[in-house]
């Protein structure tokens, strides 16, 4: 939680990629708010958008539906 908070923090003076805190969300359980940084780090076209589907902190977001659209939004093949 200090990790995301200082994120927070860090963003409203520089650049801070959606897809970090959006990791810690999704290790956390904090599905609704991984998902919001996740489609935030889509739209910006964060570079680490490319291991989204392997990175093993989104393995409890694989499941829901939103993974998947999101997934089809990179273009990712199914």
């Amino acid at each position: 939680m200090k990790v995301r908070n200082r994120m927070r923090e860090l963003s409203g003076q520089r650049y801070v990629s959606g897809y970090w805190p959006a990791t810690i969300c999704g290790a956390l359980g904090q599905n609704d708010e991984a998902f919001d940084l996740l489609e935030a780090a889509y739209q910006e076209r964060a570079t680490w958008m490319a291991y989204t589907k392997v990175a093993p902190f989104f393995d409890d977001l694989r499941s829901d539906p939103r993974f998947d659209k999101l997934l089809g939004q990179i273009k990712f093949p199914s």
